[in-house]
């Protein structure tokens, strides 16, 4: 039997869903959302949940998470209990898929939800279904592209459920046109970009104190991404840059912050080219904020990348970027501008990019500030955050 069968079988037989008043009636209506992935850190996407717990509250709704486990940032943490935000877990890959189900249709009934946001996952797709039996709108925030063509299975299945959502959200233009490209009708999928909390990183910083703290003098050139070390982020590419821009400058430095799969092979990268002395890898880190003014280009050398708020974070603290041109970056990026986009899996290109920006610090200085302007005006999380409330009202409004 299917779940949304089994669901509706609960439904028609559950005195809650018949119309008799319950003490969640009581409450304040709730927003269910669910990231589908695990919290690691206390970066822009927590910070987003953050603010969405701000607007919420603002706004006289109640804002409910659902991650697969507890995040592990206390900060962020305390940041959503703060605002009386209700965090619960649900791991369908331990518990099961029914079980995953039945579990979100038992909190959106007893917790009075009447809007569902999804984000990553196929936990999108059974968070939608399970909406659709309960008699509420879902939505989906899309942040990544698909590789796939559009006859492939996964393609299919993004036809399949597109009815389940009111609407999704593309984080770019780029993820837009590529959910277009999997047959969706034009009018399901918009772009809604997903900001970051400007005023966190601080204008001026010097990353002085990061550079003690890891042993860089204060003068020596930093080239660093914040990434985890997965295929589609290509850190192999920036190893490989990094031997033509030491043989440049003799003293420059190569930072990695992130954990993923291929640290231990970007490690061996380093050392099979004689660059182990000059690369940090000193993994996830809940403070971005002091990362950035240590590094003097920060640089994402992505194969795919549907917005990449590491970008708008690095503009925010006046960083000049080099990166990848593919997919959302360019919307992120302003080439010439607020950094330099080189070809996809270029080192050498790479390379003559980073080199460039090192060797001219008044370039690096105007991107930066241009950088900082840039994400204040379209990217300031606030903003972002409140026009998704409004798309909620206007689904809100014609479901009435």
């Amino acid at each position: 039997m299917s779940v949304l069968r089994v669901l509706g079988r609960i439904h028609s037989s559950n005195p809650r869903a018949s119309g008799r008043k319950t003490s969640c009636r009581a409450r304040r209506p709730a927003i269910l959302y669910i990231p589908g992935m695990i919290s690691m850190k206390f970066g822009s996407l927590e910070e987003h949940c953050v603010q969405m717990a701000t607007e919420a509250q603002r706004r006289g709704w109640r804002l409910i998470v659902v991650y697969p486990r507890q995040p592990a940032s206390a900060r962020y943490l305390s940041a959503l209990r703060s605002f009386g935000v209700l965090i619960e877990t649900c791991d369908p890959d331990s518990i099961g898929w029914l079980r995953a189900a039945y579990t979100l249709f038992a909190l959106i009934r007893a917790q009075g939800v009447r809007i569902v946001h999804t984000r990553f996952g196929a936990i999108a797709y059974v968070a939608a279904a399970v909406a659709r039996v309960a008699g509420i709108p879902a939505f989906r925030t899309k942040g990544g592209l698909g590789n796939d063509r559009p006859m492939s299975l996964y393609g299919f299945t993004v036809r399949a459920a597109s009815p389940l959502f009111s609407r999704i959200f593309a984080v770019s233009d780029a993820v837009r046109e590529d959910q277009l490209r999997y047959g969706l009708p034009n009018g399901k999928v918009e772009t809604l970009y997903c900001g970051i909390r400007v005023e966190r990183f601080r204008r001026g910083s010097d990353g002085s104190v990061l550079r003690r703290e890891l042993g860089i003098p204060v003068n020596a050139p930093v080239v660093g991404t914040i990434a985890q070390a997965v295929p589609d982020k290509n850190v192999a590419c920036l190893v490989n840059a990094m031997t033509a821009v030491i043989r440049r400058f003799p003293d420059a430095w190569m930072m990695h912050v992130g954990g993923g799969p291929l640290v231990g092979d970007l490690k061996k990268q380093c050392e099979e080219l004689g660059l182990a002395d000059r690369a940090l890898f000193i993994g996830v880190r809940d403070d971005p904020e002091n990362v950035y003014p240590a590094i003097d280009v920060f640089v994402l050398p992505s194969v795919s990348e549907g917005l990449g708020l590491v970008l708008l974070e690095a503009s925010a603290a006046e960083r000049p970027i080099v990166a990848s041109r593919v997919g959302g970056i360019p919307e992120a990026v302003k080439d010439g501008e607020t950094g330099l986009l080189v070809p996809v899996d270029d080192p050498r290109a790479l390379a003559d990019a980073v080199i460039t920006l090192l060797a001219d610090p008044a370039a690096r200085h105007r991107m930066g500030r241009a950088g900082r302007a840039m994400v204040e005006q379209r990217f300031d999380v606030r903003r972002c955050v409140s026009d998704l409330f409004r798309r909620y009202d206007q689904v809100l409004a014609a479901s009435k």
